[in-house]
């Protein structure tokens, strides 16, 4: 007999939990660079807020000896916050969740019990209520915490929270990533004060874009069904000729031409005219992680080429992956030959063209103009 699976919620199941091995908080995640964007003060009381007995058993169980010996949180904070802090991996990869986990996992029971009925797919709105409802027993960076971990261990609702991020009071809580002069490692978190009105803004002109790219999207629907072959043949019908009634002349304007745009900001000596291979979706190998000794094979947009080097942007089919919403979406996915839909990532990288595997297919002049001009998605 097979098992009966219990009734998702807004986080797939009420047994989810920050601390399990499905959805690890990793060092330099999006909780972990919101915990170090934050003044020493706060974090010696969110450090506070946890507790001296439970970063001991961190230290017991993941045998670190700092947090094992600590006495009191205040007399050794310079030396836990600096554990706490650092983005080397050697120290533990997955010490963000068991540092932080057991609370969020708190906030994310009251937060199930809090939207009830609506934890299948709260709206924004909800979610908004929701956080006001948590701020009665917890601190403003601790909400903020928790929303950064609900976007970093890819809950269904992950699309809904990152609307939060322009919010004027629960903002803030996704923090970009500076790469170093040489762009092979990623530096230090940096949290960027901004006006809380430009945040509101911004939160309204991106759901503005999105309403808009879903109006476009079901005209393009409508036009495609309404130029679909009838089934009859025309001998099966009797149609009426219809009836010619004189009126004034309609001028009939000229087609608008779509000329082809060329992607901007490439180094110099990189060819940025459309074709061969720029225009065209490859396969290749894209490297990461800190020593580059990790990668994948992935599908890559070329935008700029030389005699012996290509400038590529990867494409992920995840949004967040690619850079969230400022990544560019392939709308006409199925005739480049892709097998689902995707997202050119914002990234830019220098490849040699002999690492360019087999061709894809050639991206559509409405979507490389889209790539060209960054039209961001929602």
């Amino acid at each position: 007999m097979a098992k009966k699976r219990g009734k998702g919620t807004f986080v797939k199941s009420r047994t989810a939990s920050f601390e399990d091995d499905r959805r690890p908080l990793k060092r330099c995640g999006e909780v972990h660079r919101l915990y170090c964007s934050f003044s020493p003060q706060v974090r010696r009381d969110l450090l506070n807020d946890i507790g001296l007995s439970h970063l001991r058993r961190v230290g017991h169980r993941r045998k670190v000896e700092l947090l094992r010996r600590a006495t009191t949180i205040d007399a050794d904070f310079l030396a836990i916050d600096e554990f706490v802090c650092s983005r080397d991996q050697r120290l533990g990869v997955t010490m963000s969740g068991a540092v932080f986990g057991p609370r969020l996992t708190q906030m994310l029971e009251q937060a199930i019990k809090i939207l009830g009925a609506n934890s299948a797919r709260p709206s924004v709105g909800q979610l908004e209520a929701m956080c006001d409802s948590l701020a009665i027993h917890h601190r403003s960076e601790w909400i903020k915490l928790f929303l950064a971990a609900v976007v970093e261990a890819r809950f269904p609702s992950h699309p809904e929270v990152i609307e939060l991020d322009g919010h004027p009071e629960w903002g803030g809580f996704v923090i970009d990533e500076e790469p170093n002069g040489d762009g092979s490692e990623m530096g230090e978190a940096v949290h960027r004060e901004v006006d809380p009105e430009i945040k509101r803004q911004r939160w309204v002109r991106r759901r503005m874009e999105r309403d808009e790219r879903a109006a476009r999207q079901r005209q393009r629907e409508e036009g495609k069904t309404l130029t679909e072959p009838k089934t009859e043949t025309q001998s099966d019908l009797v149609v009426d000729k219809p009836q010619v009634v004189p009126g004034p002349s309609r001028k009939i304007e000229p087609p608008i031409e779509v000329r082809v745009l060329e992607h901007p900001r490439l180094p110099k000596g990189a060819s940025i005219s459309k074709g061969d291979p720029v225009g065209k979706l490859y396969w290749a190998y894209i490297a990461w992680g800190p020593d580059r000794g990790q990668g994948k094979v992935r599908p890559v947009l070329v935008v700029g080429a030389s005699i012996s080097k290509v400038w590529v942007r990867p494409c992920y089919s995840e949004d967040f992956l690619a850079g969230r919403w400022r990544a560019v979406e392939i709308l006409d996915w199925p005739q480049v030959g892709l097998t689902k839909g995707s997202y050119v990532s914002i990234g830019l990288v220098k490849l040699s063209r002999k690492s360019l595997r087999k061709q894809i297919g050639t991206m559509s002049l409405n979507d490389w103009n889209r790539v060209c001009r960054g039209e961001v998605h929602g």
